[in-house]
């Protein structure tokens, strides 16, 4: 059997790491991945990877709601949903909602975490050149397992760009947590003791902000250790 290229898990990395949600669609577009790859039907394997793309942009704008809240809600001012829909774009139960609207609008939230119009411009030929291969005109772009190659590249260059962006954000969020941490900020409602280092961990990072792999990394390297102020802070911290 052959194995899929080594950059389509690593796009999967760049998603939460526990989201039941996101996880069982990604399996399942996974699975058409490897199908049409074994075939060499490579467009349609492509098509797959598109999808598991989106589904990243759309946790990743997801987060950024999160972290710039103020200047997200600034940007939903010039942001509309297909049809009059109703969803409402300041409390997505889902990151799936993100689907409600135009494509090419979800791009422009990377503008709050740096990226430039020229930049955001590119991305979105990418989603033009999908477009034109989605519809029937009976003409294949991807032929060769080549053209496969090339053409998830591009897409793991963008995901690892917007990855990269986000990274002093996390940062950040992560120092403020172990401060906050080693101050006794986080306490049980019902014991009133300090949260648990492993069950904090996994309430913020793996729940409340659906943290991927590739986010998770970033925080392993910025532990307490990396600042000058450290001796301010408990021995609890390092165990973070």
């Amino acid at each position: 059997m052959n194995e899929m290229p080594e950059e389509i898990y690593e796009l999967i990395k760049y998603l939460p790491y526990e989201d039941f949600e996101v996880n069982e669609y990604v399996e399942s577009l996974s699975k058409t991945i490897q199908a049409n790859y074994e075939k060499s039907e490579y467009q349609f394997a492509y098509f797959a990877v598109h999808l598991i793309f989106m589904t990243y942009i759309y946790c990743a704008v997801w987060k950024i709601a999160r972290f710039h809240k103020e200047r997200y809600e600034d940007t939903l001012l010039f942001t509309r949903p297909y049809n009059k829909s109703e969803t409402d774009l300041k409390d997505m139960k889902s990151v799936f909602s993100y689907s409600h609207l135009p494509e090419k609008d979800i791009f422009k939230f990377f503008m709050l975490i740096g990226l430039d119009d020229g930049y955001i411009g590119n991305i979105l030929k990418l989603i033009d050149t999908r477009n034109e291969m989605a519809h029937a005109t009976g003409k294949i772009q991807i032929y060769t397992l080549k053209d496969f190659e090339n053409a998830v590249k591009e897409i793991m260059s963008i995901a690892e760009r917007i990855n990269n962006q986000m990274t002093s954000t996390i940062k950040n969020w992560y120092h403020n947590i172990l401060v906050d941490f080693s101050k006794g900020k986080f306490i049980e409602e019902d014991t009133r003791n300090i949260i648990n280092p492993y069950d904090l961990i996994d309430k913020l990072m793996m729940v409340d902000y659906s943290l991927s792999a590739k986010e998770l990394f970033v925080c392993c390297q910025t532990g307490i250790s990396k600042y000058g102020d450290r001796g301010k802070h408990t021995q609890e911290v390092d165990r973070l």
